[in-house]
């Protein structure tokens, strides 16, 4: 567990380094282990940029927007993450992320990486479409799952 945390903060910097070299960005706060996407989880994260004051983002290219969007194609570039830049909306429920919600689903009991490969060509297609926007998962193929066989009888013997 040590191990994957390490790693966790080792990533988390390397965004916060990114970000924080914006013109725009005051601050970034790195929380790992949570994903206001996906909940918790020992590979997600959650960063929190912290804007400089109005005052000195008078620049059209200094906007949340502008910057989201030249941050998201940095971020993107990290071989060690997956990571995706967007504003929380003002009223829950009503932002870039929401929408629907799609599960694919694989019933041929395939390896994790062909679902990988399936879902990443869906989403290249979803994001062709002009009314879908940013679309993405959570799901990735090489976070560690474990399958556990638990016998109750024999655990209530010891």
């Amino acid at each position: 567990m040590w191990q994957r945390n390490k790693v966790q903060a080792l990533v988390m910097e390397e965004v916060k380094n990114i970000v924080t070299a914006d013109p725009a960005v005051k601050d970034f706060v790195g929380i790992g282990g949570f994903s206001v996407l996906g909940g918790a989880g020992s590979s997600s994260g959650l960063g929190i940029i912290i804007f400089k004051d109005w005052d000195e983002r008078t620049e059209k290219k200094l906007s949340q927007a502008s910057t989201l969007e030249r941050l998201q194609g940095k971020l993107w570039a990290l071989q060690s993450a997956s990571v995706i830049a967007f504003p929380l909306p003002a009223i829950r429920g009503m932002g870039n992320t929401a929408g629907f919600d799609f599960r694919l689903q694989d019933s041929q009991a395939r390896a994790p990486e062909e679902l990988a490969q399936a879902l990443n060509g869906l989403i290249f297609a979803a994001n062709q479409e002009p009314a879908l926007n940013r679309v993405f998962s959570t799901y990735r193929a090489n976070t560690p799952q474990y399958e556990l066989e638990i016998d109750r009888d024999k655990a209530k013997a010891l």
